[in-house]
């Protein structure tokens, strides 16, 4: 007997919230970075590491501004969002819903905002002592019914099919942690279709990462048939770096 079908969704949020001077940490200059692409060596490992911070910080202000300017009052988009989704999915009676994101404090915040709907969470702040006890009381209590995960701490190592939605709050480039995280519940155990539904900022990095990881998801696909394939392909190199720092599209 097959595996149930996956159902994915992505759904474009405006940016909200953008702080003033945000420009700051958009893409870089392109004939300054253009000088660097042809580094190699110790250059370019110095680069990268500066590169990947402002990757990260791209991203960041992205998911939630908040995470790089604390003065920021109002609710990141995705977080209003976010409630509107959860409030749907649970409004049909047995359904659960995991909500992946990268960010600690963003974890933290979701927490708080989605505690009325039986929220547990596993991710660095969490010992892992716990952390099975945690994915047990999600798939056995019919009153837990958010889980809000991290891929480092949850996307290996837990079976998570109680849930048959997906909110990705946030996507890492790395296609390893993209595609363990969709094993989580879409595994042997699952009986329903699983809905994966992505919120991508219009107009901002996030939009590159997708690309790269359907890229990555299709050379996987053609490999092996499988998510197998996921840790061969999982890391930028230097030209994807150079694409998504400069706010193109990742190459071929």
């Amino acid at each position: 007997m097959g595996s149930p079908p996956k159902r994915s969704f992505w759904r474009k949020l405006e940016r909200t919230c953008w702080p003033q001077g945000g420009e700051a940490f958009g893409p870089v200059n392109s004939s300054s970075f253009l000088s660097r692409r042809s580094r190699t060596g110790e250059q370019y490992q110095a680069f990268a590491s500066t590169a990947l911070a402002q990757l990260t910080r791209l991203s960041q202000l992205a998911s939630n501004p908040g995470l790089l300017l604390p003065e920021q009052s109002l609710p990141p988009a995705k977080f209003e969002a976010i409630e509107g989704l959860v409030a749907d999915i649970l409004s049909v009676p047995g359904r659960k819903v995991i909500i992946w994101s990268n960010y600690i404090k963003t974890i933290e915040s979701l927490i708080q905002l989605l505690s009325p709907h039986g929220t547990v969470a596993l991710y660095g702040g969490v010992p892992n002592g716990e952390r099975q006890a945690i994915a047990k009381r999600f798939q056995n209590d019919p009153d837990v019914r958010v889980l809000i995960a991290n891929p480092a701490a949850a996307g290996t190592g837990f079976t998570l099919t109680a849930a048959t939605f997906t909110i990705y709050e946030t996507l890492s480039w790395r296609y390893d942690h993209y595609a363990q995280s969709q094993d989580r519940n879409h595994r042997i155990g699952q009986a329903e279709p699983v809905t994966y539904i992505r919120l991508i900022a219009n107009g901002t990095i996030e939009e590159a990462i997708v690309q790269a990881l359907e890229r990555k998801a299709a050379m996987a696909q053609a490999l092996l048939g499988d998510s197998s394939a996921g840790a061969a392909v999982s890391q930028l190199n230097k030209e994807q770096m150079c694409e998504l720092l400069m706010g193109n599209h990742l190459p071929d």
